[in-house]
């Protein structure tokens, strides 16, 4: 079991929650962990980068009954986590196109931070409205090593391309 010892409003339906544990600290890209709400259900989650060693974090949206239940947790309540599971992918030189919008971000921001600075890197997020967009400014942190543009597209056209 694992406490949760920070919570980060990403959104106003999106939350990071970051607790302590060593091996899911260092998961590699392509990598994932079982998370078990206690009383709720099991969700699979993508691991989440954090700025701090030995410390993990999931990213949440708060949607359907378990994602709910993980949203409304507080710090100091107790999660179980596994893993983590799947398999990793080494990545090729060259140029990166990544797509992703939401939580879906989570496992590029992960990946990004094992590529190497010949990578030139085109991140495209998307997502509903502005007040919906979060990770732009830590994938631009990220990336400063890299070429990269990042690109933002949200569906009614509030912030970026409207698209």
């Amino acid at each position: 079991m694992c406490t949760i010892e920070k919570i980060i409003d990403e959104t106003p339906t999106v939350r990071t929650l970051i607790f302590s544990d060593q091996v899911l600290s260092k998961v590699l890209p392509g990598q994932f962990a079982m998370v078990w709400i206690p009383g709720v259900n099991e969700l699979p989650m993508s691991v989440m980068i954090t700025q701090e060693n030995g410390k993990a974090a999931f990213t949440i949206r708060k949607r359907g009954e378990s994602s709910t239940a993980m949203y409304n947790l507080s710090v100091g309540d107790y999660i179980g986590v596994r893993g983590p599971y799947g398999n990793h992918y080494d990545i090729k030189d060259g140029k990166l196109l990544l797509v992703g919008g939401g939580t879906g971000l989570v496992p590029l921001l992960r990946l990004i931070t094992f590529c190497k600075p010949s990578h030139d890197i085109t991140l495209l997020m998307g997502s509903q409205t502005k007040k919906e967009v979060f990770f732009e400014d830590l994938a631009n942190k990220l990336l400063e090593k890299n070429k990269h543009q990042i690109i933002v597209v949200t569906e009614d056209g509030t912030y970026g391309k409207k698209g």
